[in-house]
């Protein structure tokens, strides 16, 4: 990968993520939860922190390595693929029914047993598939942001590799590009009346350690780890709560976002658990905003992932500072 692309690339996820996470603090600050506003405040400064120490470790430390990465697959078939798993899951979730964690997460797995190549952009072109139906009305609106996201996949290359959610930061561009566009950008809805708050912070924990474990403890590559959780989520949960159940499960898939991160990312279940607790605040604040969008519940795992980084790396930072103080004394 060119090294003058991997900078352009570096700067749509970042962007993309401290908008996410501004547009979100703002509607705490919009409705006045104070609380929930100082918090993500903090969240967003972390974030910003860790873009920083990622853009001098692995950005410009890393420059020689980038420049010698080879894509190992054509281009047309990484935006092939990334169109095809749009379209069969926007035609599956609508047409037939099955709602998007349900389209989303039966594409994944058939895309990894089909072709182990093309899992990845076939997975993040489920995400753009996402979309509402009153977003897209057509399958060529559909298809102008399938390959929006397909030219940010393959510029990304090894931009926050490793990241749970990246694939969702990509369909998140590619779609929010076409709600520029369309003018549906920042339409915001009425805040939601119905708080299922405590729920959605468990559903989205246990999906963020559930794939997570599966991830890492078996043979399941990080694409079917994470569909394997969000089919049963789909399928089980609005059984179990009903009508709240089809927002629990999108809550629980967007967790599983976060259980795909390599140990590189997360090392531990306890970093798990708070970057899921960091989502749920991100998800909830973000409810009513970017309706309709794909790839927004990976966007938000990755957010949450890069806010707990930067809190640990600050926290770790000041942690030696003060041990070689007291050594010193």
């Amino acid at each position: 990968m060119n090294y003058k692309v991997s900078i352009i690339s570096f700067g749509i996820f970042s962007a993309l993520a401290v908008k996410l996470a501004l547009f979100s603090t703002a509607m705490a600050f919009r409705w006045e939860h104070w609380g929930a506003s100082i918090l993500k405040t903090i969240a967003l400064l972390f974030l910003v922190y860790e873009v920083i120490h990622e853009c001098r470790k692995n950005l410009i430390l890393e420059k020689d390595k980038i420049n010698d990465i080879v894509y190992e697959r054509s281009y047309y078939s990484v935006v092939t693929a990334v169109l095809a798993g749009a379209i069969i899951t926007f035609f599956m979730s609508n047409e037939l029914n099955l709602g998007p964690v349900v389209a989303s997460s039966v594409v994944g797995l058939v895309g990894a047993m089909a072709s182990k190549k093309y899992e990845i952009p076939i997975y993040c072109g489920s995400f753009v598939g996402m979309s509402s139906v009153v977003m897209y009305g057509d399958y060529q609106s559909l298809l102008f942001s399938a390959i929006i996201s397909g030219i940010i996949f393959l510029i990304a290359g090894s931009v926050f590799s490793g990241f749970g959610g990246k694939l969702g930061v990509i369909a998140f561009g590619g779609t929010m590009a076409y709600s520029i566009i369309t003018g549906k950008a920042y339409v915001v809805e009425p805040f939601p009346t119905e708080s299922i708050n405590s729920l959605i912070a468990l559903y989205i924990i246990i999906g963020a350690v559930a794939a997570y474990i599966i991830h890492h403890r078996s043979r399941l590559s990080a694409v079917e780890s994470s569909a394997v959780t969000g089919l049963i989520g789909g399928l089980l949960l609005p059984m179990v709560y009903g009508q709240s159940g089809e927002l629990l499960a999108i809550v629980l898939f967007c967790g599983s976002f976060i259980g795909m991160s390599s140990r590189d990312r997360l090392n531990s279940l306890s970093h798990v658990i708070l970057s899921g607790a960091m989502a749920a605040m991100f998800f909830i604040y973000t409810q009513n905003i970017f309706i309709g969008l794909g790839g927004k519940l990976g966007a938000i795992a990755f957010v949450s992932i890069l806010s707990i980084n930067g809190a640990i790396k600050i926290y770790d930072s000041q942690k030696n500072k003060t041990g070689e103080k007291s050594m010193v004394a």
